[in-house]
């Protein structure tokens, strides 16, 4: 995709209500794996201090690990 079609690409998805989409906005604003967003669990996120902490064994780097 180009990235000038983006913005209207995430407006279309802004539209729906199901929960893929919304995981395809999420995996877009945090520009995350695919699999960090489909496998994140509540207690990941502090919502407080607008963080997301993904476990190590779920990323790619495996510097991390």
């Amino acid at each position: 995709m180009y990235w000038s079609d983006v913005p209207a690409f995430y407006a279309e998805l802004a539209t729906k209500e199901v929960m893929a989409a919304k995981a395809l906005m999420f995996t877009c604003l945090t520009a995350s794996r695919t699999s960090e967003v489909l496998l994140a669990r509540w207690d990941e996120f502090d919502f407080d201090g607008g963080l997301w902490t993904v476990p190590a064994e779920r990323m790619k780097n495996t510097a991390f690990r």
